[in-house]
Formats: structure tokens, C-alpha cells, sequence
């Protein structure tokens, strides 16, 4: 926060629950004082919010798109928006990569099984899965 050092910046946080939603009133009412607006996906910024804040001079999105956000209405008022067209693509990698594993890999079957008991004795065949190699990865059996 030392970046906003010179300036009047107050962080309001709708909840003190990190994993619960921002109330549509809590958006409302912290979009009457602000001049900028910095959203979620999970908050919709439409008219209703835009108008609310009489000194709105932007709409900040944290997120890939703006579908949460009312943009026709937001040009009409003069307010800018933006996003973060980049934030998600190593988590996306990320997750395509494990995604692929673990279907190969049958992990998700071996932890039904697991769970549910019937796992008894390491067998040669118990969950046979698929190799999976990227082009230039090392050798291959």
C-alpha cells in the first residue's frame, strides 16, 4: 500500500468473510463515495452501481472479461472500464496440465475406490492409465 502513499486511497472489502460474496449493498453503498471502482467477476456492475456513484471516474475489473460489467452503460456515463485480459492464463495452463494427468492417470477413480474401502492389496493392474508426453519430454518406455 506504500504505492498509495500521496493519494487518498481507501480499500473497502464488502466482507470479513474472504470466501463469501460482496452484497449488491455493499456495492451500491461503496460505489456512492468512490471514484474508482475495483470489481470481481462475481459483483455486477450495471447501471444501478454506475449511477450510484456521482464521482465514478472508472470501473477497474479483475477479471479476463467484462461480462459483469454494464459497458454500454458505462460509455453512456463517460466511465471507463478496464480488465485483466492476462490474469488467468498460467493458472489456466496450470490446470489444463492437471486436468490431463488426472485423467489419464485415473486419479480421481483411484480416489473413489480409495475411499470407499476397496482398496486392499497394491496390484500390477489396480489402476492402469495412459502415458502422457509432450513432444520432447525425455524418453518414452
Amino acid at each position: 500500500m506504500r504505492v498509495f502513499a500521496d493519494v487518498d486511497v481507501r480499500v473497502f472489502v464488502g466482507e470479513s468473510d474472504p470466501h463469501a460474496l460482496v452484497d449488491r449493498k455493499a456495492v451500491l453503498d461503496g460505489a456512492r463515495d468512490a471514484d474508482v471502482l475495483l470489481s470481481l467477476l462475481t459483483e455486477a456492475v450495471d447501471r444501478e452501481v454506475l449511477e450510484a456513484g456521482p464521482r465514478l471516474r472508472g470501473v477497474a475489473n479483475y477479471a479476463v472479461g467484462y461480462d459483469n460489467v454494464d459497458v454500454a452503460a458505462a460509455t453512456e456515463l463517460g466511465i471507463p472500464v478496464s480488465n485483466t485480459p492476462g490474469v488467468l492464463t498460467d493458472t489456466t495452463a496450470d490446470l489444463t496440465w492437471a486436468l490431463l494427468l488426472a485423467s489419464a492417470r485415473r486419479v480421481a477413480e483411484a480416489d473413489r475406490f480409495t475411499r470407499a474401502g476397496r482398496f486392499e492389496v497394491w496390484g500390477p493392474m489396480l489402476f492402469p492409465g495412459d502415458d502422457v508426453s509432450p513432444g520432447g519430454s525425455g524418453r518414452r518406455k
